[in-house]
C-alpha cells in the first residue's frame, strides 16, 4: 500500500492548492480502466462493492479529479437521498491516487474538491474515512484541507505483496505456520475454486450460520449476491474439501492490481486440519497467478485470535485515519 506522508513544511507551503476538475465517471469500463492504474486500490472503492450497497440504500456516484488535463485521483461516494435530497454522503478508505507518492498539493486540491462538492451547506454532511495512513502529518493535512477529524484511528489491516517469488512469500511466514502448512500436504485436501451459484450459495449459508453462532455483525447475504454478480469473475471462492466433505471456505474479491480477503468459515472439522492455513495459502497463489499484486487480509483485530492466525503471514500492517467530516 503506497504511504502517503506529508511534511508540516510541505503542508505549508501548499496553501495554495493547484486548480482540480471534478468529472463523473458514469462508464464501468472508464472506472474499471482508472480502477487498474490505481497502485493503491481498496475493495471499498470497487465498482462492485458500489453497486452491493445499493442493497442497503445507498447511491453511488463515481468522479475523478483531474489537475492540468490529467486524472490524478478517483473517488466512489456513497449518497444517501430522501425525495432527491442528499442528506449524507459516505467515502470509505478513499479518495484513491493514480500516483504512488502524489504530492501535497494535489493530495489537498483532491480534497478540498470533494469537500466543495460534498461537504457544504445545502449539499448534506460529508464523512471520509480518508486512504491515508494515521501519521500527524496526515491528520494535520486533512484538517488543512477543511475536515474535522473525528476518529484519528480508523481502519486497521495488513497487506501480503504478491510480487514476490512463491518461495519468498511462504519463507516469510512464521515457523508455526509454515509447519501447518506442511501438516496439510500430508492429508487427502482438495481445492475447490470458482463462483458458481451453488459454490456462493454455500459460502453464504455457512457466512449466515457464523454470524448466528458467533453473535457478529456483517454483511447480509443480499448484500454478497449482489456483490458477487457485480463483481464476476472478480469474485473468487475457496473451498477446502477433506474425505469427501467441505470443511472451510473463503472468499476473495479482486479489484483493480488488489485483492481482499472477505468472508470465511472454518468447520470443526476444517479447523482440526488447520484448513484455514491451507485456503489461505491457496488464495495467496491463486491471486497471484491472476495478476494480482497485493492482497489484503480484510482488517485486524488485536483482541481476536483471528488476527492473530491473519498476522502468521507476517504481512505488512498499516492504519488508517477515521472518520474525518465536513458539512460547512
Amino acid at each position: 500500500m503506497t504511504d502517503i506522508t506529508v511534511s508540516p513544511a510541505r503542508i505549508a507551503a501548499s496553501s495554495q492548492s493547484k486548480p482540480i476538475t471534478v468529472r463523473p465517471i458514469p462508464s464501468l469500463a472508464d472506472w474499471q480502466r482508472l480502477m487498474a492504474g490505481v497502485p493503491a486500490p481498496h475493495l471499498t472503492q470497487a465498482h462492485a462493492y458500489g453497486e452491493a450497497r445499493r442493497s442497503n440504500g445507498w447511491t453511488p456516484t463515481r468522479v475523478a479529479f483531474e489537475a492540468g488535463g490529467r486524472t490524478v485521483a478517483i473517488c466512489q461516494i456513497l449518497e444517501k437521498r430522501i425525495a432527491g435530497m442528499r442528506l449524507l454522503s459516505r467515502v470509505s478508505r478513499g479518495p484513491l491516487f493514480l500516483d504512488a507518492a502524489p504530492p501535497p498539493e494535489t493530495i489537498l486540491a483532491v480534497y478540498r474538491a470533494l469537500k466543495r462538492g460534498w461537504g457544504r451547506i445545502g449539499k448534506g454532511a460529508l464523512v471520509v474515512a480518508p486512504s491515508l495512513e494515521s501519521t500527524p502529518e496526515n491528520l494535520a493535512l486533512m484538517r488543512a484541507a477543511g475536515f474535522r477529524i473525528h476518529g484519528e484511528t480508523g481502519w486497521v489491516s495488513a497487506q501480503v505483496d504478491l510480487t514476490r517469488s512463491e518461495e519468498e512469500i511462504i519463507g516469510s511466514f512464521q515457523p508455526n505456520f509454515r509447519n501447518k502448512l506442511r501438516k496439510c500436504d500430508k492429508l487427502d485436501i482438495s481445492l475447490r475454486v470458482g463462483n458458481e451459484p451453488e459454490l456462493v450459495e454455500w459460502m453464504i449459508a455457512r457466512h449466515e450460520e457464523n454470524k448466528r453462532d458467533k453473535e457478529f455483525a456483517a454483511v447480509d447475504d443480499r448484500f454478497l449476491r449482489v456483490l458477487r454478480d457485480a463483481s464476476g469473475n472478480d469474485f473468487t471462492i475457496l473451498q477446502a474439501i477433506h474425505e469427501g466433505r467441505p470443511v472451510a471456505g473463503i472468499s476473495v474479491i479482486r479489484y483493480g492490481l488488489g485483492a481482499e480477503y472477505f468472508v470465511a468459515w472454518f468447520g470443526p472439522d476444517g479447523r482440526a486440519i488447520n484448513a484455514g492455513n491451507y485456503l489461505l495459502w491457496q488464495a495467496i497463489r491463486h491471486m497471484k497467478s491472476q495478476g494480482v499484486v497485493m492482497l489484503d487480509l480484510g482488517g485486524l483485530d488485536p483482541n481476536t485470535g483471528y488476527s492473530t492466525f491473519k498476522r502468521g503471514l507476517r504481512p505488512r500492517e498499516y492504519t488508517l485515519i477515521g472518520e474525518c467530516i465536513a458539512f460547512l
